[in-house]
């Protein structure tokens, strides 16, 4: 290494230049994405006065990308000498590896980060100082709007080196930026597509329930079946091992609600059957109502396990669960079951005792209303 032949101080100052830098790619599913860059070496070695410069040591193999996944030189790397003065110019693509947090997904945030490793450099003998000039990103870099520059900087790594660390740590070069998500992208590709099918599952409780149990059915399960071909979509938008997000959550809680809906339809049938058609339509009434609630309330609840998880905790059956979203989740639950109790039982017992119309005379026989 040149710092063990240059005379006087034991140094090889290193200045690292990054310079046109793009993003070219961003894989969600895979937490990568790929740069392109040019990196330069400035560094002196009294030896280029008097040898070949393509024999002598170079600091490339000491920088290196612990988090990559493929380096792909666009071109062959070139050492030019001034004097002693030494020059060395890499263009690189590079995939890097980052670990990501998608738990708040579709409201998360992205840090994207090259980590450079200088190795055997040391801050003692290879003291490194970047060059670069903030690099301002598109701003719609891959469904993410930045929110800070990208900029470089060296941070010391690892453990002291040499016998009793006499050589100081490692070096890490770290050039990173931050941006969020763009909500209108998930909007389009997952909410609104699983809002649509809210909504046809909710425009079965206007078909009628006499001898209509099929047609209600096939409204109500169709979405059921679409909805979860959007879950199974989702599911693969992360890498695997990564925990449920927040878009996971709420899919999940209208999947249920659709296939609730597709309950209710059997259970209201059974009621038109036993007690009549007038008392069916109260179950659907009082079930309308709260149809769309739970819909809204979907994203309270999804929004509550996810960002809420680490408020006070208490422990029931030995597990720690969070004091907000118990409150929230059950206590929202809560209130839609006794909004739902408050409707129908409202409707059941104001009814009057005598039908105006033939068609409905068959109902008073049937007076019997099936409790809650």
């Amino acid at each position: 290494m040149p710092s063990l032949i240059n005379l006087g101080p034991l140094q090889t100052p290193i200045k690292v230049k990054f310079s046109n830098l793009e993003i070219l790619a961003v894989d969600d599913s895979k937490a990568m994405f790929t740069m392109r860059m040019t990196r330069t070496c400035h560094w002196a070695d009294a030896a280029a006065l008097t040898n070949d410069v393509s024999k002598l040591w170079t600091p490339r193999h000491m920088l290196s990308f612990p988090q990559s996944s493929k380096v792909y030189e666009r071109t062959p790397a070139t050492v030019v000498a001034d004097g002693s003065q030494m020059t060395l110019t890499e263009e690189l693509r590079v995939t890097f590896y980052n670990e990501w947090d998608y738990v708040s997904y579709p409201m998360d945030k992205r840090t994207f980060t090259v980590k450079i490793s200088t190795g055997s450099g040391t801050e003692l003998l290879e003291p490194v100082t970047v060059i670069m000039d903030p690099v301002t990103l598109p701003t719609d870099l891959f469904g993410f709007k930045p929110t800070s520059q990208m900029g470089a900087t060296v941070l010391s790594a690892g453990v002291p080196l040499g016998p009793s660390g006499v050589f100081g740590k490692s070096q890490m070069i770290q050039v990173e930026a931050t941006a969020t998500r763009r909500f209108y992208y998930p909007a389009v590709q997952q909410i609104v597509p699983v809002t649509l099918c809210v909504l046809m599952s909710y425009g079965a409780f206007f078909v009628k329930v006499k001898n209509w149990l099929n047609a209600r059915l096939v409204v109500g399960g169709i979405p059921l079946l679409m909805a979860a071909s959007y879950m199974r979509k989702n599911s693969g938008m992360a890498p695997p091992g990564t925990p449920l997000t927040m878009m996971d959550y709420w899919m999940s809680i209208n999947a249920i609600l659709i296939g609730l809906g597709c309950c209710h339809h059997c259970y209201c049938s059974y009621i038109c059957e036993r007690s009549g058609e007038t008392a069916a339509t109260d179950f659907d009434v009082a079930a309308a109502w709260c149809y769309p609630l739970t819909y809204g309330a979907s994203y309270v609840w999804a929004y509550a396990v996810v960002n809420w998880r680490d408020s006070p905790l208490i422990e029931l059956d030995g597990i720690g669960h969070s004091l907000w979203q118990i409150t929230i989740t059950y206590g929202a639950a809560l209130i839609l079951v006794l909004i739902f109790i408050s409707i129908y039982a409202g409707m059941s017992f104001n009814k009057p005792k005598f039908m105006e119309t033939e068609g409905d005379a068959d109902e008073v026989a049937k007076s019997h209303y099936p409790g809650i």
